[in-house]
C-alpha cells in the first residue's frame, strides 16, 4: 500500500524544444489521473502561422465551404435602403413631397444588393419605380394647378 505522500518522478523526455520546461514533475502516489501540469506538457499544435508561407494558399472561405446540402447557412440581409425607398415611395402617395427620397433610396438599394450579400433587389427598383411615377402624377399635378388658377 502507498501512502498519498509526495513523490518527486521524471516525466518521458519530450524533446529539446522546450528547455525552459522543469525536469521534475511533482506527482501524488497512489491518485489516478495526477500527473504534470498542463504547462509542463509539450506544445502538440504548431502555431497556425507556421502554414502560411509563399507556398500556400490561404484557407477558402467556410460560408461557401459549408453551405451544401445538411449545412445551415444564415440569409444574408436585406438591404435597408430598398426597404426606405418602398416605404417612402407608398408615403409619397399621400405626401408627394417624400416621393423623390423614394427614388434615392431606390437607386441607393439597387447599388447595395448588386454584389448579391443583401437582398431585397425587388424592393428596390418597385419602390424606385413607384417613386419616379409618383413624382410624376404630383409634378404634373402641382403644374397643372398652379396654371390653371385665375
Amino acid at each position: 500500500m502507498s501512502s498519498p505522500e509526495q513523490v518527486a518522478t521524471t516525466p518521458p523526455p519530450v524533446g529539446n524544444d522546450n528547455p525552459a520546461a522543469p525536469q521534475a514533475a511533482v506527482r501524488t502516489a497512489g491518485m489516478a489521473g495526477a500527473g504534470p501540469s498542463p504547462e509542463q506538457l509539450p506544445r502538440l499544435l504548431p502555431d497556425s502561422a507556421v502554414f502560411v508561407n509563399e507556398f500556400t494558399r490561404p484557407l477558402p472561405d467556410p460560408a461557401v465551404t459549408f453551405s451544401g446540402p445538411g449545412y445551415f447557412s444564415p440569409a444574408p440581409r436585406t438591404s435597408g435602403f430598398a426597404t426606405a425607398a418602398l416605404l417612402a415611395s407608398l408615403v409619397g402617395v399621400v405626401a408627394g413631397f417624400v416621393a423623390p427620397l423614394a427614388v434615392i433610396f431606390g437607386h441607393l438599394g439597387v447599388h447595395h444588393t448588386r454584389s448579391n450579400e443583401r437582398t431585397g433587389r425587388g424592393m428596390a427598383m418597385g419602390g424606385m419605380i413607384l417613386g419616379y411615377a409618383v413624382t410624376l402624377f404630383w409634378t404634373v399635378l402641382i403644374t397643372t394647378v398652379w396654371l390653371t388658377s385665375p
